[in-house]
């Protein structure tokens, strides 16, 4: 495995979303099957996104494959997960058929297309209530597959794929 060190800048929420950008340093590994470059995601993200009869060591370092082709979804030095092993489907691999935009609130890739469509508003918050009535509370590093604010990832994807100008965050 690669261990070059990185800085990354990521928006990570812990229940308010977007509070800035904090710097970590991540480590970067390959896939073992595809060869392209995995995002590194906490034990916690690996543990709420893969079902719960597959067995974690705590202690490994977990990477995301982010290829959209590959059938791995997470991997550790030692351990391949695919797709299969995964409780949700993983929005930005080509195989997924149910795309969620927002994971906490189960918020469709289509959801966020009709009210984008309907009233021309972005906005993560306006967006999610709009289309379920409610904001669910967030827990992104488990319930994201990277671990990460959907507003920074899929959530963004889906306002780009609907048309729209995707303006940013959770405001």
């Amino acid at each position: 495995m690669n261990k070059k060190i990185k800085e990354n800048h990521i928006c990570c929420c812990s229940g308010s979303c977007c509070g800035g950008e904090t710097t970590e340093i991540k480590r970067i590994a390959k896939c073992p099957v595809c060869k392209k470059k995995g995002k590194s995601v906490d034990y916690e993200t690996a543990r709420g996104i893969l079902k719960k009869s597959i067995e974690l060591d705590k202690n490994k370092k977990f990477f995301l494959c982010i290829n959209p082709d590959c059938e791995v979804s997470y991997f550790t030095s030692d351990d391949i997960f695919y797709l299969k092993d995964c409780s949700i489907e993983l929005d930005f691999k080509n195989k997924s058929k149910k795309r969620y935009a927002c994971y906490c609130n189960k918020l469709t890739y289509e959801e966020v297309a009709k009210v984008v469509k309907e009233t021309g508003n972005t906005s993560w918050p306006f967006v999610v209530k709009k289309a379920k009535g409610k904001i669910n509370p967030c827990y992104c590093i488990a319930k994201n597959p990277f671990g990460e604010c959907c507003t920074s990832n899929s959530f963004k994807k889906a306002v780009l794929e609907s048309g729209a100008r995707f303006k940013g965050g959770c405001k």
